[in-house]
């Protein structure tokens, strides 16, 4: 079957956009995949931050004119280890990346599509976020299948979900008591500062709402200590989110939420909705009010929320210790780099996986 298949890799959004029908055509049947691998969040994605954080590239398995396989990474100049390297990744940030699309039947296609990556002689390292420990992966990153390279590293990551498979009456059982007397000491707590609301604009609104509550999300932001230690939201940032709601709204699969406390935006969770599944992508909180914990009390709230809409699980990415507040399971998965056998490449596994070896303690 292998020997089949044709391998390309597109390097410009010309390409990725001209196979649009084909690679949601392989989404719709891939067995196990996220959000993060459709063709409407990887194209946006790209359109706003290919010049910033990496190019496209994207690895097309093809067995005549059906396209069976897809590798959505990006290539960019960076520094790992302090070694400045050519790097390929998946594309998206840490939190929202780390998977590829594979038809039924076509897990062989995978080694090749590595392989092929491994014979592009512009990419010192391949780093891959987010591979999960059964996948048709795990077989294909083996030192075996590493002709040309020098090593390959893993490191132990994962991501928490919400199982709402059981209604929110069964999610709240499966919680423990010491968390279900803190939400209710934590919603008592709120009470006494003023009267809270959460607001939602859910699958149904038009883009215009959605837009609309997109800006109170971005004051919110602008309000918290992420943008206290890295600065507001950036246009670049702002832009990226508009079109990726509005992509998404039009094909109601976006949802946010937002709490209020005494009629002040205070905290939101921004989600996109595939079938029954949530997938949280920017959550935050006014840090003038971080004594009240808004937004753990917000995502509780809001799971009582999509379990009612026939939610039966939100995927929350990205290992943060506030998670273990609501999440029901954190999923294992795992971070893979390969090092080319050259100077870079070995100078960079050397500085971030060796050099601790040798310095005092």
């Amino acid at each position: 079957m292998v020997d089949s298949i044709r391998i390309e890799w597109l390097t410009d959004m010309d390409s990725v956009d001209a196979i649009a029908h084909r690679w949601k055509q392989l989404a719709a049947v891939t067995a196990k995949r996220t959000l993060f691998s459709c063709y409407e969040w990887v194209s946006v994605w790209y359109r706003h931050y290919g010049a910033y954080y990496g190019y496209p590239l994207v690895g097309v398995a093809s067995d005549n004119a059906r396209v069976v396989a897809i590798f959505p990474l990006v290539f960019r100049q960076a520094t790992f280890g302090k070694i400045p390297v050519r790097l390929a990744e998946f594309a998206g940030f840490n939190a929202e990346a780390g998977e590829l699309l594979v038809a039924p039947g076509y897990d062989a296609v995978v080694g090749a599509l590595v392989s092929s990556l491994l014979e592009q002689n512009f990419v010192d390292i391949v780093a891959l976020n987010g591979v999960e420990k059964v996948h048709p992966l795990q077989s294909a990153l083996n030192p075996n299948n590493s002709k040309g390279w020098y090593k390959i590293e893993r490191q132990q990551d994962c991501y928490a979900v919400v199982d709402l498979k059981g209604g929110f009456e069964g999610y709240c059982q499966s919680l423990k008591s010491k968390l279900r007397n803190n939400l209710k000491r934590q919603r008592k707590k709120i009470e006494t500062v003023g009267a809270w609301r959460v607001e939602t604009c859910g699958r149904d609104a038009s883009c215009a709402e959605h837009l609309s509550v997109l800006d109170r999300v971005f004051a919110i932001y602008d309000r918290s200590w992420k943008a206290a230690s890295g600065g507001v939201l950036s246009d670049l940032h702002r832009d990226y989110y508009r079109e990726l709601i509005s992509q998404f709204a039009q094909q109601n699969m976006a949802d946010t939420a937002l709490l209020q406390i005494d009629g002040a935006d205070v905290a939101f969770i921004v989600c996109l909705v595939e079938g029954n599944v949530y997938y949280d992508v920017k959550v935050s909180y006014d840090e003038n009010f971080a004594a009240l914990s808004p937004g753990i009390f917000l995502m509780h709230n809001y799971l009582q929320y999509v379990a009612g809409q026939g939610g039966v699980s939100v995927v929350s990415h990205g290992n943060r210790a506030y998670k273990k507040n609501w999440a029901t399971a954190f999923v294992p998965r795992e971070r893979v780099y390969l090092f080319r056998n050259n100077l870079k490449g070995r100078l960079a596994n050397f500085s971030k996986f060796r050099l601790e070896r040798y310095l005092p303690v």
